[in-house]
């Protein structure tokens, strides 16, 4: 950096970056640095919330202000109020082990702000359960792009260029199209599952399993053992007490009651999913997955 960038007015700097037309601001510009963009754009900001259930909110937070100066503190805010590490030491080394990854977790907040859609007034919403962290972005994947797309190799191709462009300059993301690669990678060298990704019309979402080498929140670690922390997840715990529960079969009502789980998508993409995948459970109606008949029972 040379001196003379450091002497540029606010003008030539928002310049630089393409975020004036016509000697206008854009959208782009009073999103990353207007102290509060709500005023001009309904819903750019992010929600942050802990549930012990779909019903049972415990605590939560927003973040509102420029994106260039959130996009860290949300980060930091999670690992700092929501997780819960295990320390344990690598010779004299002390490491911490968090319930998802962070870099992981921070690529994936940072994707969901630079990709959201920011006409449609509905905030980025993270909600975090003792067992998963699902973050809910209003957007699109690039036309005829279907998951299976998104997780293969792919050219950079952002949502929002410009705010891609100015994250890229601050050092934030890197613009290869790698952000899901090291998601994955990540979450592989941590020794965590893969995270779920699924992708509707007008929303994206991504969805981090607990389990592995961590502990939950606070709250959590109130409602567990230490063994039970270390050795067996409480998500674990509840998909063994699952299978146990399905040794009659149940349907997706029943064994959403038995959990306590309202949201009928968590429970699919956290529960019934991987137990089906692991050969867990099967279905009494396999020819006929959407049957209102279905059930589920030990395999």
């Amino acid at each position: 950096m040379q001196k003379s960038d450091l002497e540029l007015s606010d003008e030539a700097l928002l310049d630089s970056l393409s975020l004036i037309e016509n000697g206008e601001l854009t959208r782009a510009a009073v999103l990353l640095f207007h102290h509060n963009p709500e005023k001009y754009i309904f819903g750019a900001f992010v929600k942050v919330g802990y549930f012990e259930s779909d019903a049972d909110l415990i605590y939560q937070d927003e973040f509102h202000g420029s994106l260039i100066t959130v996009a860290d503190e949300i980060v930091g805010t999670i690992y700092r109020k929501y997780f819960k590490g295990i320390i344990s030491y690598e010779g004299i080394l002390r490491v911490t082990n968090y319930p998802v990854p962070r870099p992981a977790l921070r690529e994936a907040i940072f994707n969901a702000i630079v990709h959201r859609d920011y006409t449609s007034g509905v905030p980025i919403q993270i909600k975090i359960y003792p067992d998963s962290v699902t973050i809910y972005n209003d957007g699109r994947l690039p036309e005829n792009w279907t998951v299976a797309d998104l997780l293969t190799k792919h050219r950079s191709r952002p949502y929002n260029p410009k705010i891609a462009s100015t994250f890229f300059r601050a050092g934030f993301i890197e613009i290869w199209g790698r952000g899901i690669e090291r998601i994955t990678t990540a979450c592989k060298e941590a020794g965590k599952r893969e995270p779920l990704f699924e992708a509707k019309p007008s929303e994206i979402a991504v969805t981090f399993f607990m389990d592995g080498k961590s502990t939950m929140t606070d709250h959590e670690a109130d409602h567990d053992t230490v063994h039970d922390t270390v050795h067996e997840t409480r998500q674990e715990r509840r998909m063994r007490e699952l299978v146990e529960y399905c040794a009659t079969a149940r349907s997706r009502d029943e064994m959403m009651a038995f959990l306590g789980i309202a949201n009928r998508g968590h429970f699919r993409s956290a529960y019934l999913k991987p137990l089906l995948q692991t050969s867990e459970l099967k279905m009494t109606l396999p020819d006929k997955p959407s049957s209102h008949n279905q059930k589920y029972v030990q395999a």
